[in-house]
């Protein structure tokens, strides 16, 4: 149980350096999961610079990547079996195509329902999943389907590789030893995150020798929404009754103020463990608290305290959780003369999906007949208009419905449009 800033990753290293150097194990027979790219070169990294050239012996790998490599050795996948995004784009709009339901509002509702899929494939128990975008007997049927059509090309995506290698465990034992024979220690990071497939997974893996070693704080856990289940750290000594549990609750990183105040918050959450992290930190600290009536004052009220504030930019640091926010700071702070940098690639907010049809819109309303305007909005939001109801290079809605004469539903959407 590692709370915030309390050397959860060189706690993580020094495992594996006691492993190596005290008990001899051989490297090879150490699997690290974490859950990104970066986290695993980082945890590469330090173990190099304790290690040397053992530590390129040890499997540092995220799920992913595990999970592809065991399916690539049995079943001789490749990158072309996973699938691309905008195939998964297609295929879903193909099938929605062929299914009589309402239609949806557009591209937002097609990654929603991208996500929606996500979680109902990685979620252990699928009798409470509604979803927010249609009714729940249409969303099965289109599930079904998107399985189906990605089974037949032969393509899966990152959520059917855990449930792949579960098919792989199950059915064939001796494939499953193998694996177990390969990783004796398992060492997993970001704990919290795990999903229940992924916890499966790692208990097979680990059952024939139990040296299963999980690091994570339950308290840090933003995941949920991507299937990510907290509690499996909650339940973990029901897993392994014999599991030592060990507790670091001094954080390093921030002042004594910060802390406590953080400590407030997360003590509201009904479901955790109680712990009590302190600070080592000889800094300064203080937490200031303030409420807005949109986003707009509060970006008015960040902008003005850098603006007044008498201190070096490069001092200051903003912190968000979607990249939308990322792009509204943005604006207000190219609009108050505040030079600043970020990580995320801005977008250009009038060069995007929902700008470019708004636009469109208001050509074909000032009475532009172009059949290429026409095509790019007809079916944003889905409306089952035909492109073969449009000919030459302008198009006419009473040709359009004529196309349609058979479908009442399809020309009432037209009318409306």
């Amino acid at each position: 149980m590692a709370g915030p800033g309390s050397g959860k990753t060189f706690t993580a290293v020094q495992r594996l350096c006691f492993l190596v150097q005290e008990l001899k194990v051989d490297p090879s027979s150490i699997l690290s999961i974490t859950f990104t790219r970066l986290a695993a070169l980082e945890m590469r990294s330090r173990a190099w610079n304790s290690l040397g050239d053992k530590a390129g012996e040890i499997n540092f790998s995220t799920f992913h990547s595990l999970f592809f490599k065991i399916l690539r050795h049995t079943y001789k996948f490749n990158s072309d079996n996973i699938i691309k995004p905008q195939t998964k784009i297609n295929i879903l709009k193909d099938i929605l195509y062929g299914m009589d339901i309402e239609p949806l509002r557009g591209n937002n509702d097609i990654t929603e329902l991208l996500n929606e899929i996500s979680v109902y494939k990685c979620a252990a128990d699928n009798k409470d999943f509604s979803s927010k975008v249609m009714e729940d007997k249409d969303f099965l049927r289109l599930y079904e389907g998107y399985t189906r059509k990605c089974s037949a090309l032969k393509l899966m995506d990152f959520d059917d590789m855990p449930l792949k290698c579960r098919d792989l465990f199950r059915e064939r034992p001796e494939v499953l030893r193998r694996w177990q024979d390969n990783y004796k220690f398992i060492l997993v990071d970001e704990f919290q995150d795990i999903d229940p497939v992924q916890f499966e997974l790692i208990r097979l893996l680990a059952a024939g020798h139990e040296n299963l070693f999980a690091v994570g704080d339950d308290d840090q856990s933003i995941y949920s929404f991507r299937g990510s289940a907290p509690d499996i750290m909650l339940d973990f000594e029901s897993y392994y009754p014999a599991a030592k549990k060990y507790f670091l609750s001094e954080n390093y990183r921030c002042a004594p103020e910060i802390v406590v105040a953080a400590g407030k918050v997360i003590s509201e959450n009904k479901t955790r463990i109680c712990k009590e992290i302190v600070s080592r930190s000889s800094l300064p600290g203080e937490v200031s608290l303030k409420a807005f009536k949109d986003t707009d004052e509060e970006l008015k009220s960040i902008v003005e305290e850098i603006a007044s504030g008498g201190k070096t930019l490069s001092d200051y640091a903003m912190l968000y959780r979607t990249n939308g926010m990322c792009e509204r700071a943005a604006e207000a702070l190219n609009a108050a003369g505040i030079p600043f940098r970020c990580r995320e690639k801005l977008k250009n907010i009038y060069d995007t999906h929902a700008a470019r049809d708004l636009l469109d819109y208001l050509r074909l309303a000032r009475g532009v007949k172009l059949r290429s305007t026409m095509y790019r909005v007809m079916n944003h939001p889905y409306r089952f208009i035909s492109r073969e109801s449009i000919r030459g290079d302008e198009f006419d809605f009473n040709i359009m419905k004529e196309y349609h004469r058979y479908e009442p539903e399809t020309v009432k959407r037209i009318d409306r449009l």
